[in-house]
């Protein structure tokens, strides 16, 4: 894990959580990018450990969406019914638990295939 990383996971405050099965992704608002704007990082986590991380570049999109994506992409596994964009950035409604975090059970997990 990079110095950057490890300072936005101690230092700020994730805006979504969610866990499924053994997995849990945190995507956190990191900094701004040039005259890109503010950046989204995601970072995941398997079994607690630190899996991998992705950071957003460049503008004209929902960059929470695609943070959502990529830490999903990054897992192998999604959440039954996940649409770019829709619910919660992707995650369906009926996941959230409050406020910023959601948590899928494991029966309603299936392999990522966007």
């Amino acid at each position: 894990m990079n110095k950057q990383v490890r300072e936005v996971i101690d230092n700020e405050t994730p805006h979504i959580v969610c866990e499924f099965g053994n997995y849990e992704l945190r995507v956190y608002w990191c900094g701004k990018s040039g005259m890109y704007g503010w950046q989204c990082m995601t970072v995941v986590f398997k079994d607690h450990s630190f899996h991998g991380h992705y950071k957003t570049g460049g503008c004209g999109f929902c960059k929470t969406s695609e943070a959502v994506e990529q830490g999903f992409r990054m897992s192998g596994k999604m959440p039954k019914g996940y649409a770019h964009g829709g619910g919660t950035y992707g995650i369906p409604y009926k996941y959230h638990i409050g406020g910023n975090y959601s948590k899928v059970p494991v029966k309603d997990l299936r392999k990522w295939r966007h």
